[in-house]
């Protein structure tokens, strides 16, 4: 349940405010359920703290919705060369 799961993220965010697992955990959530806004938003906060999240999110089918939004793109560098990192 994908709405458990974010009351649940919520919650361990409020505990460890700067955990990038918890925030990128929270990103692919809302990603699956459609909150591209908030979605987006923690996934910034994530990559932010650890810029491996930038490739994760490329490959990480949770993000399917969002391979196209100009934001993911430039978050992630999206259909960029991997060189250009």
């Amino acid at each position: 349940n994908v709405q458990e799961a974010i009351t649940l993220l919520d919650k361990a965010l409020k505990a460890e405010p700067q955990g990038d697992h918890i925030l990128y955990s929270l990103a692919a959530s809302h990603a699956r359920v459609g909150d591209e806004a908030k979605a987006l938003d923690a996934l910034r906060r994530a990559i932010l703290i650890q810029s491996v999240h930038r490739s994760h999110a490329r490959n990480d089918l949770d993000f399917a919705s969002l391979r196209n939004h100009e934001v993911f793109q430039q978050l992630t560098g999206f259909g960029l060369d991997v060189a250009e990192e």
